[in-house]
């Protein structure tokens, strides 16, 4: 009876490990750099969809984007081949929550450690979590992701748009400036499902709360 008991157990820990192993999951924006020796940080950045063990999605740097050409995700693994720069990188990495990190190789024989976070958290704010219209008291911020950049524009009851600046998403925050003929406005929020939750400081240096609700 006794090693039946620790058969069960054992049995249990192996079905809770692989269904843990199964729940994870890459899905999502990640913001990465690579740390190569001798040479300033690469930065980057991943959008990435998960189809069971196959990985898809983009990678883009401030030069640009492009397809990930093959991709998967097993045993707590991620695997990305990535044609830029002349070659293909080759990247692995371990995840772990809402890290990454591993190691990257160019067919040109340059290596890099890589590390990243996932925008947001598993689940959480991301930029299609952000894209689209949020309506204020006042005036309607709409938001979209142009290859690896946030853009967006403040739309007046008027009709009047008016281009956001430095605006980004990160860690579930938003963050964005808007012009005016006194300054500029910058303001924050947080993602929290479909609302906006944040402050915004005035030309003259004054701080007040803002919210928006997803139309």
């Amino acid at each position: 009876m006794k090693r039946f008991s620790v058969l069960l157990g054992v049995v249990v820990v192996v079905m809770l490990w692989a269904a843990a192993a199964s729940a994870q999951t890459v899905a999502g924006n990640w913001t990465c750099v690579a740390k190569v020796e001798g040479r300033p940080n690469m930065e980057f950045r991943l959008q990435l969809e998960q189809d069971g063990k196959e990985v898809t999605g983009t990678a883009s740097r401030s030069d640009g984007s492009t397809p990930i050409r093959r991709g998967s995700f097993e045993d707590g693994k991620l695997k990305l081949l990535i044609d830029a720069d002349g070659g293909t990188y080759d990247l692995q990495a371990t995840v772990s929550g809402n890290k990454l990190t591993g190691t990257l190789t160019h067919t040109n024989g340059d290596k890099a450690a890589w590390e990243a976070t996932r925008e947001g958290g598993a689940g959480g704010a991301s930029a299609s979590s952000i894209e689209g219209a949020w309506k204020t008291d006042q005036y309607t911020l709409e938001f979209k992701r142009d290859g690896g950049n946030l853009t967006g524009k403040v739309v007046m009851p008027d009709g009047q748009a008016i281009p956001l600046t430095k605006a980004s998403l990160a860690n579930g925050v938003v963050r964005f400036e808007v012009g005016s003929p006194d300054g500029n406005y910058e303001a924050e929020a947080k993602v929290d499902g479909d609302k906006l939750v944040g402050t915004y400081k005035t030309p003259a240096g004054a701080t007040r709360n803002w919210e928006a609700t997803r139309l």
